[in-house]
C-alpha cells in the first residue's frame, strides 16, 4: 500500500525529468546562518535535487523520502546518505541537525507530527527551511495558456496541495521566524522541457487518471507554436520561510 503523501512514485520518471533546480544563493544564505555546518537533512529529497547542492555546503547530508521509486533517481555523492523514511518518523539521533530543508513537500506533511521531529532533531539554534514555486512564468501568451491548462485540472489537485497554491500562507512552524531575502528561480528550457514540468505535476497525473485524458495532449500544438524554437527564460519567485530552533 502506497504512504498517503506519496504522490509521485507512479510518475517517478516523470517528475525527475520535470523538477527544476534552486539558486545558488539559497543554498549560501541558508548555509550563513547555520553556527556549524556538519549535518542537513533534506527532508522529502524525492531524487535529490537539493541534497546534491546542499552537499556543497555541509560536510554531510541525510536525505529521506517516502518513495523508492524517486530515491531510485538520486545522484549518489559520498557525503549524502539516502534512505527512505518520512517526514514525521525520520529515525535521525536527536540534537544532531545544523539544518533541516524541504523542497517543494512541506504542504503534504502531517504538520504536528513534523514539527515535533524537527524540534527533536534540531540543535538548539539550528534552521529550519522550507520552500516551494507554484506557476512558471515565461511571457503573456505562454502564461495565458498556463492559466488555462490550470483550469482544467484544478479540481484534480490533492487538497494539501492548496497550501502551495496559497503560498504557504497557511502553514507556520512554531519556531522563531527568521526573515529572510527574497530568491527568484530561472532556468532556460526548451518547450519541451516546460510539458515536462506540467507533466511532473500531481494534478496533471491524477486528471489523466480520472478522466483518460492527457491535458498535456490538449495544449502541446499550441504550446509549441507558442514557443518556438530554442529555449526562453523560464522563471518562479521563491515561496520561503525560515525558522531557528531557540
Amino acid at each position: 500500500m502506497s504512504h498517503p503523501q506519496d504522490h509521485f512514485s507512479a510518475i517517478a520518471d516523470v517528475y525527475h525529468n520535470g523538477r527544476i533546480t534552486y539558486p545558488t544563493a539559497l543554498y549560501e544564505y541558508l548555509g550563513g546562518l547555520c553556527e556549524r555546518k556538519e549535518l542537513a537533512w533534506d527532508c522529502a529529497t524525492g531524487s535529490g535535487q537539493a541534497a546534491n547542492h546542499l552537499a556543497i555546503y555541509f560536510n554531510q547530508i541525510i536525505a529521506t523520502d517516502i518513495s523508492d521509486s524517486l530515491l531510485s533517481h538520486a545522484m549518489r555523492t559520498k557525503n549524502i546518505e539516502f534512505r527512505r523514511a518520512s517526514a514525521e518518523e525520520s529515525g535521525i539521533e536527536t540534537d544532531s541537525l545544523d539544518l533541516i530543508t524541504v523542497a517543494q513537500a512541506v504542504h503534504w506533511f502531517a504538520f504536528d507530527e513534523f514539527w515535533k521531529e524537527a524540534k527533536r532533531v534540531m540543535k538548539p539554534n539550528g534552521i529550519l527551511a522550507f520552500w516551494g514555486y507554484v506557476w512558471p512564468i515565461v511571457n503573456d501568451q505562454i502564461d495565458t495558456l498556463l492559466n488555462s491548462f490550470r483550469d482544467v485540472i484544478f479540481d484534480s489537485w490533492p487538497e494539501k496541495n492548496l497550501y502551495l497554491q496559497d503560498q504557504y500562507d497557511g502553514i507556520e512552524a512554531p519556531l522563531k521566524r527568521v526573515e529572510n531575502p527574497k530568491f527568484w528561480i530561472t532556468e532556460a528550457w526548451t518547450a519541451k522541457d516546460y510539458l515536462n514540468h506540467l507533466s511532473s505535476w500531481s494534478g496533471t497525473r491524477y486528471y489523466h487518471e480520472s478522466s483518460g485524458v492527457d491535458p498535456i495532449s490538449e495544449i502541446r500544438d499550441e504550446l509549441l507554436s507558442l514557443w518556438g524554437n530554442g529555449h526562453r527564460k523560464v522563471s518562479w519567485p521563491l515561496i520561503l520561510k525560515v525558522y531557528r530552533n531557540t
